[in-house]
């Protein structure tokens, strides 16, 4: 318990826990220049795809509210930025592909993240940014309990014993793409459709058996970067 603040205090604090736990504490490397300006991109896009939706969603409940009452100097401005944030949102994915066209090492990735079926254009980006390009996390295993879908046990002694679920502690951002994939997937790859249809007649609930799809999903990512050849839909028909 420490009384009062300053910033000296905090760097004390803060040398202090590096020096006892120096023996597992290990340095960062510092991304690639072209990794910040993809990091910087992506997060540009994904502003202005939520603002698109916002706009959408508030002239959606205006309608519905007023209307023929509703201005239309309203829904004209509206819908004029709309247009715009969809141009905007055009060039930005443009701007991503061309600089991953450009960097070798994310051109290569990038083309075999997306043959998993079930990965597209922003799920494949957001791996290549959270993975630092695959070189942050050295197994499937490791990156599924980072996106909260690796299982884990909840027991204490022998009074509670808990059925096994994920943790909230994830990147709750990567986890919603995951699910978007795994839906996707489950809809156009016959593997993962026939597993998902096997674990929903067993009586697993419809959340369980998606999760158990995403943790398949990131296992075949990891598989085709390690091997470095894309996934073929094919051989798991």
């Amino acid at each position: 318990m420490k009384r009062g603040k300053t910033d000296q205090a905090d760097a004390r604090m803060i040398s202090q826990y590096g020096w006892y736990r120096r023996e597992e504490l290990k340095p960062m490397k510092p991304v690639s220049d072209a990794q910040q300006q993809l990091q910087q991109l992506m997060r540009y896009r994904d502003k202005l795809v939520a603002d698109r939706a916002s706009y959408e969603a508030r002239i959606g409940e205006l309608r519905g509210q007023l209307g023929e009452k509703l201005p239309a100097q309203i829904i004209a401005s509206s819908e004029y930025i709309m247009e715009v944030m969809e141009v905007e949102i055009k060039e930005a994915k443009q701007g991503i592909e061309e600089l991953i066209e450009s960097d070798n090492g994310l051109k290569v990735n990038y083309d075999l993240v997306k043959s998993v079926q079930g990965i597209g254009f922003v799920t494949a980006v957001h791996l290549l940014i959270v993975t630092e390009n695959f070189t942050r996390f050295s197994n499937a295993r490791k990156f599924a309990c980072y996106a909260g879908v690796a299982p884990f046990e909840h027991s204490s002694g022998s009074s509670i014993r808990g059925r096994t679920k994920v943790s909230p502690l994830a990147n709750k951002k990567i986890k919603s793409l995951l699910t978007l994939a795994a839906i996707c997937a489950v809809k156009h790859d016959p593997e993962l459709k026939a597993k998902y249809a096997q674990k929903i007649q067993e009586g697993k609930a419809k959340m369980s058996a998606l999760n158990m799809i995403r943790f398949k999903l990131i296992e075949r990512v990891f598989a085709v970067i390690k091997r470095q050849s894309p996934y073929i839909l094919s051989q798991a028909a």
